[in-house]
């Protein structure tokens, strides 16, 4: 079992996001976010757009059903940050 982490960032892109979201939504987010903290988001969900850039550490987006996933930044030390929650193809740098 891969070692448990934690959201560090972007609770604000959370609260701003699930302030209009339907519950259906938010529920399949936070079941994603929990699948990160886990560490089985990798084989549970469809995963685009890894990202490691260097100097940057990486991202990648998970896709929760159509039209809807977020944007996960890994970081150092068991931490993870959400990025962005919304539709995939959303610019990289938007919500940095």
């Amino acid at each position: 079992m891969a070692a448990s982490r934690r959201l560090v960032s972007g609770l604000s892109v959370l609260d701003d996001w699930s302030s209009s979201a339907c519950q259906a939504d938010r529920n399949v987010i936070y079941e994603a976010l929990f699948a990160v903290v886990d560490g089985s988001v990798f084989a549970a969900y469809d995963i685009l757009d890894v990202l490691d850039e260097t100097g940057r550490p990486p991202q990648f987006y998970v896709r929760v059903k159509d039209g809807l996933g977020t944007r996960i930044r890994m970081h150092r030390a068991g931490g993870f940050g959400i990025v962005y929650i919304g539709a995939p193809g959303r610019p990289v740098g938007a919500a940095d």
